[in-house]
């Protein structure tokens, strides 16, 4: 079990109005999240949407954001997950909504065509989702940038992107056979910084939801040796059914509807891409029917023993083009 304390800040460096979301962490899998608490001000309403279990923070303010919790993260081995004798459930419902296509999980004839070519020799959901992620560390590059639009049809096209490429590219895979699947939102807790990481689950009736992350299985190849000094597991079979206590969670899924969840968002603000944190940001001007970000916003996680001087803070800021 690793134990740490994570800080996430939002600064607003020109003091600029805006409606500020973000999703805040919470305990589920592999992690716990204790001693949660607001630095700075309380934000104006806190929901959870409706299929998901993401909690969504939402701010009206000029100032910046600051909360810090105390975390607890487990290493789970897809071995020693117990297979029920009876088996999970999802609704009708819910079926329907995890095996649906979204933005950036397209389901077109050629992700479809590629579904069928990659698992036509199995039978199972759990051998067809195998079958996708050998497929994937075995023919996709890990590239840390995406080359294009983002989504699962141009990392089909590229065979290569950054961790959200291949997440985006399994869900729709899977999705096209009708294997419910989903996109995970996160970062990876490591010693120099907080990197924003994504990962996929999928959904096996005899197993329930279980994490596939491709794109460090892939990226081990290239790069063994800077993953295991940081506590990563070696073997890429591991990222299939396994996460390690480097893999924090933020939120659940893709084109999440604020409204839906119960928001009083500006028009604009209704759906979100996704929510994590500092990453990908919308903030809606008082009045602006416009989804835009505004410069002079930046925002990350780090651990909580990190000290942040203003040219490092700039520097990620100009890294994110906000100044």
């Amino acid at each position: 079990m690793r134990k740490l304390k994570v800080k996430f800040v939002l600064w607003n460096t020109k003091k600029r109005p805006g409606n500020v979301i973000v999703a805040l962490p919470y305990s589920r899998g592999h992690q716990k999240v204790k001693n949660f608490r607001f630095i700075s001000v309380e934000p104006d309403n806190i929901v959870q949407d409706k299929y998901q279990f993401n909690k969504i923070a939402l701010w009206q303010q000029t100032g910046n954001v600051e909360f810090e919790w105390d975390m607890e993260l487990d290493t789970i081995n897809f071995k020693d997950i117990e297979i029920s004798q009876k088996n999970h459930f999802l609704s009708s419902v819910q079926r329907k909504f995890y095996t649906k296509q979204e933005r950036f999980l397209e389901q077109n004839d050629k992700i479809r065509k590629t579904a069928d070519l990659i698992t036509n020799t199995h039978k199972s959901d759990l051998e067809k989702a195998r079958a996708i992620f050998k497929w994937q560390i075995s023919n996709m590059k890990q590239q840390g940038r995406v080359l294009g639009s983002p989504g699962a049809m141009n990392a089909l096209v590229q065979m290569d992107g950054n961790c959200g490429s291949f997440a985006w590219l399994f869900v729709s895979l899977c999705r096209c056979l009708n294997i419910p699947a989903r996109v995970i939102m996160g970062g990876l807790a490591i010693e120099e910084q907080a990197g924003f990481h994504a990962w996929a689950e999928v959904f096996i009736s005899s197993l329930g939801w279980i994490t596939i992350d491709s794109s460090i299985a892939q990226s081990l190849k290239d790069n063994t040796d800077w993953f295991v000094e940081r506590g990563f597991p070696r073997d890429p079979e591991f990222y299939f059914g396994g996460i390690c206590d480097r893999c924090i969670t933020f939120s659940e899924g893709m084109n999440i509807n604020l409204k839906t969840a119960g928001l009083n968002i500006p028009t604009g603000l209704e759906v979100v891409d996704f929510m994590q944190p500092g990453a990908d940001i919308y903030f809606g001007l008082q009045g602006d029917t416009r989804r835009k970000k505004i410069a002079g916003w930046s925002g990350m996680f780090y651990q909580g023993d990190t000290q942040l001087d203003e040219d490092e803070i700039i520097r990620e800021m100009k890294y994110y083009e906000l100044i």
